[in-house]
């Protein structure tokens, strides 16, 4: 059996009958996302600063009721010991309710994966969720300072903030905040926890690494700030998963997934759904782009190959869905197969021709294909997924479940897998 035959969703497609904007965006989004593109940008970002004799300025947005927000200033610190950096420190007003869906959701699992990360890291692990009043106290005592001076205010109230201490006095001026959330949309981005540098953002310290790498590229500094430690053992037998054919992130999993189940032996539980746009969830520009450029530099991370994107939103997405019933014990090749066709080949699913490509590989009848179009089979499975999702107190995708006789734990990111993987391991080696 050849590579081909083995991967399906790696084969070339020719003659798509792809629309005028299915030949045309793949190529676009292509360069926009490109290396090619984004390596003369930074290089002409770094003649600029050289030029001028500025700094390596970089950039951070805090809230002090941001677990993420707290764990990084944890690790700037040795950041700036490692790189010659100018740190300038902004504490913003609370993201946008169109840039954060379901906010208390959100909160709960903020704290529970900043506990997963902090582990992870050997820092400190915050367990409570901050007093909002106390909240405003930190800001007023924050804002002003800037640096190392920032940093060790924050680490010192986050240590009460988090433990369920209490903070009195006044907070800031909320024109501040307000000010310092619309610079931080400048900058292209939209949640505390994050830095900024040079035209790209950097959320939480799991991107960290990819900052240092950057700087490091202008030889301004070397080494990781921070490494892995020994993880918790995590035991399992039943790993379910939740998938977008929209998702960029469900794509820079999906390999990923079958590899880990393959080497820990696991059943493997699929459960696609709707894009959150599709569910009704508003998805401002700059939360879409700013997802993009990031999951693009992870792409690259990884060597995964990432650009020529043919949107599916709408009729591709319920295509792909409606098909997918038809799929049995192929399903999860099957959503490699279009995660493949959509985010790194310019498949287009929207059209008959697209549809044909992606399935005629796994067997499928074309009139069984397109009458599975218009069965509501595929609303009531989705629709299924999506409240089993919401059970677990989670809502985006990729969201990862693990179960076992004594374990039933769950996550959510493609950037987390790692943390599951060594979990097992650790478990498996013990």
């Amino acid at each position: 059996m050849d590579d081909r035959q083995r991967h399906p969703h790696r084969r070339r497609r020719r003659d798509r009958g792809l629309s005028l904007k299915g030949a045309i965006q793949p190529v676009f989004a292509d360069w926009l996302v490109g290396e090619a593109r984004i390596g003369r940008e930074e290089s002409r970002r770094e003649w600029w600063r050289k030029t001028t004799g500025a700094p390596h300025r970089v950039r951070f947005w805090f809230r002090a009721d941001s677990p993420h927000a707290w764990l990084l200033a944890l690790a700037l610190p040795g950041f700036l010991d490692r790189y010659d950096v100018e740190l300038s420190c902004h504490v913003i007003a609370p993201p946008d309710r169109e840039a954060v869906s379901q906010p208390g959701n959100y909160a709960a699992w903020a704290l529970r994966d900043a506990a997963e990360l902090a582990q992870a890291y050997g820092l400190e692990i915050p367990t409570h969720p901050p007093d909002p009043s106390s909240v405003a106290a930190a800001h007023g005592q924050l804002v002003g300072l800037d640096g190392r001076a920032f940093l060790d205010k924050a680490a010192e109230l986050g240590a009460t903030l988090f433990s369920g201490g209490t903070l009195t006095g006044s907070g800031p001026d909320q024109a501040v905040l307000d000010a310092n959330l619309d610079r931080l949309h400048g900058e292209g981005h939209y949640l505390p926890g994050v830095l900024t540098y040079a035209g790209q953002q950097y959320w939480n310290v799991g991107r960290l690494a990819s900052l240092e790498d950057r700087l490091a590229g202008f030889s301004a500094g070397s080494g990781n700030t921070i490494e892995p430690v020994a993880l918790r053992p995590l035991t399992g037998t039943r790993l379910e998963v939740w998938l977008s054919a929209r998702s960029p992130y469900s794509y820079l999993a999906i390999d990923r997934i079958g590899e880990l189940v393959q080497r820990h032996d696991l059943e493997l539980v699929v459960h696609p759904i709707l894009p959150m746009v599709m569910r009704g969830v508003p998805a401002p520009r700059r939360k879409r782009m700013a997802l993009l450029f990031d999951a693009a530099r992870e792409a690259r991370r990884h060597d995964i190959p990432f650009g020529r994107i043919c949107d599916p939103l709408g009729g591709g997405v319920e295509r792909v869905l409606a098909a997918y019933t038809l799929t049995g014990d192929r399903g999860f090749e099957y959503l490699q197969a279009a995660l493949h066709g959509i985010w790194g080949e310019g498949l287009e699913v929207k059209s008959d021709a697209g549809m044909r490509a992606l399935t005629e590989p796994f067997g499928l009848d074309w009139a069984a294909v397109q009458a599975s179009f218009e069965a509501p089979d595929w609303q009531q499975m989705v629709e299924e997924n999506r409240l089993l999702l919401v059970d677990l107190g989670l809502w985006g995708v990729p969201s990862f479940r693990l179960t076992g006789p004594d374990t039933d734990w769950s996550t959510w990111g493609q950037d987390r897998l790692w943390i599951l993987d060594g979990r097992l391991a650790a478990s498996e080696n013990a």
